[in-house]
């Protein structure tokens, strides 16, 4: 994952805008106790979360694989290697799911089924300025795995609370 999370940093869409990515770790933590939506529509502010929230991918990814969903998916390459997955992730921007179920789905399999899977993940937030680091995160995430039927796109916009 920190490979990924240094493409990403070559590649990110936005610079990341210090004082705004500051501005929404403040607003998360007061959302948290108010239950009340921070704004993600700084993009300098959106680059800055997800660089310093890129733990989550690893952490989920870790979580997969120590639960009865990873066992699933390795038992679903014995059965075949070729599988495709599609998944929607709901409230996902930038785009963690995809890079949590991409390793996941790379240490389930075999040396001999690893370029045979294919994963296709949509994400949904409702935040659309998250569409540009959705790309940026599928491309890192392609380019350091070098996974070719790893796709991740942005699906458009989505109020989980709806």
């Amino acid at each position: 994952t920190r490979a990924i999370r240094q493409e990403l940093l070559k590649i990110l869409p936005h610079p990341v805008h210090v004082q705004e990515r500051d501005k929404l770790c403040l607003e998360l933590g007061i959302a948290a106790d108010r239950g009340e939506m921070p704004s993600f529509s700084h993009p300098g502010a959106r680059s800055g979360y997800a660089l310093d929230y890129f733990c989550r991918a690893r952490l989920l990814a870790g979580l997969i694989m120590q639960s009865k969903v990873g066992e699933d998916l390795a038992s679903l390459w014995i059965q075949d290697p070729y599988r495709t997955i599609h998944v929607t992730s709901l409230g996902g921007g930038p785009g963690f799911d995809f890079v949590a179920l991409a390793m996941a789905i790379l240490f389930s399999q075999s040396a001999a089924t690893q370029s045979m899977a294919t994963l296709n993940t949509t994400v949904l937030d409702y935040e659309v300025g998250w569409s540009d680091l959705v790309q940026a995160m599928n491309d890192a995430t392609i380019q350091v795995l070098q996974q070719p039927n790893f796709h991740c796109q942005w699906g458009g916009r989505c109020d989980i609370t709806q």
